[in-house]
């Protein structure tokens, strides 16, 4: 991260990413709590299943999976949520941190809807397969020798019931990008002196993803450069900065801000900036 930051320019400003290891180890909590989690439940299970094979037992394991795999996800959006802030409240340009406005709460409200699209997803998939199987066995019913003919169109039919499981979770996944995306580009900012404004439509990104995603199929993976330039470019398209005052003036104050912290450095270090 900090090569990146340190990698990128904006009208000359370079960005700095400024949080130390111990901040980023502490972000990393939930990674520690994770692997607690279940090595915990597998450590009730264990105390439950020797006990008898009943239908006791084996819900309890059930159950103490279940618990731990929603555990497991929560650990997940919160690592998400503490890397995201905190690569955006320890970014720096120029004299200015960066601002951080959204909540955890937000995070999990977006996860909840991406399984709600995920589940109708699969719903509109499974009706998809089934009317499809439907329709193969009347029309074999009552045709005679078409056993090649039927085992064929079997193995077609299970082929793009494979094809359109595989599309079921695009949607879900570009619908989750899609809201973060616009959840983060509305709720950060550089300090007082700049915010950004997204105007990225979920949906239309969903359709966008689910395009590029058959057409790299299709053409076996030569369209998918193309499609993730398109999808780049919708995003970037969305956003719009608003600062006080003009670029100019805003970047030739960033400037001299990374000018004085660079004296100020070279300063306790005894070091001569030349150029």
């Amino acid at each position: 991260m900090r090569f990146r930051f340190n990698a990128t320019r904006w009208r000359g400003v370079r960005l700095q990413f400024t949080a130390k290891w111990g901040e980023v180890y502490r972000a990393s909590w939930p990674v520690f709590a994770f692997a607690a989690i279940w090595a915990v439940g597998f450590s009730l299970i264990e105390r439950y299943i020797p006990k008898g094979r009943g239908t006791g037992s084996i819900g309890a394991a059930l159950g103490i999976g279940l618990a731990c795999g929603i555990l497991s996800i929560l650990c997940a959006i919160r690592l998400e949520y503490n890397y995201k802030s905190l690569m955006v409240a320890r970014g720096r340009i120029g004299g200015q941190p960066g601002r951080w406005k959204p909540q955890f709460g937000d995070f999990v409200r977006i996860w909840l809807a991406t399984l709600g699209v995920f589940l109708l997803a699969v719903i509109v998939v499974w009706l998809a397969i089934f009317l499809m199987f439907g329709g193969y066995i009347a029309a074999f019913k009552g045709v005679k020798d078409g056993g090649m003919r039927a085992v064929m169109l079997g193995i077609a039919l299970a082929i793009v019931a494979l094809f359109l499981l595989f599309l079921a979770s695009a949607p879900a996944r570009a619908y989750r990008e899609a809201r973060m995306f616009q959840l983060v580009w509305n709720n950060i900012g550089v300090s007082s002196v700049a915010r950004f404004k997204c105007r990225l439509k979920p949906w239309r990104y969903v359709r966008l993803r689910v395009k590029n995603v058959i057409l790299s199929l299709l053409t076996l993976g030569f369209y998918r450069p193309f499609a993730k330039v398109s999808e780049y470019r919708m995003k970037t398209d969305s956003v719009t900065l608003h600062v006080k005052g003009g670029l100019d003036q805003l970047a030739g104050q960033l400037a001299r801000e990374e000018q004085a912290v660079g004296d100020a450095i070279a300063d306790a270090v005894g070091l001569e900036l030349v150029g």
